[in-house]
């Protein structure tokens, strides 16, 4: 299993768009033309009411992606100790 940080980092959690190809960096920076912006602030700023925890900041990234990272951590994590990926009690 692979844990990539760029396929992370290339979608907002609406995955709508491939901010990779607007040459996003781990900030969460990319620009559109003339245009520069923060995939990851300018999600939360459309979705205040969202129920992910947050960490007050992260290393070399955003709030928001550090927060995706770690879902996809333990995901990973669950999967490689049997977990089948069905939501529910045993899951085996």
């Amino acid at each position: 299993m692979l844990f990539d940080f760029a396929d992370i980092e290339s979608f907002d959690p609406d995955g709508k768009v491939n901010y990779m190809e607007l040459n996003a960096d781990d900030g969460c920076s990319y620009r559109k033309g003339k245009n520069a912006g923060n995939w990851a602030d300018e999600w939360l700023a459309r979705h205040p009411d969202q129920k992910m925890a947050l960490p007050a900041s992260a290393a070399h990234s955003r709030p928001l992606n550090a927060a995706l990272k770690g879902r996809a951590f333990w995901y990973l994590l669950a999967r490689l100790a049997g977990w089948n990926g069905v939501a529910g009690r045993g899951g085996r």
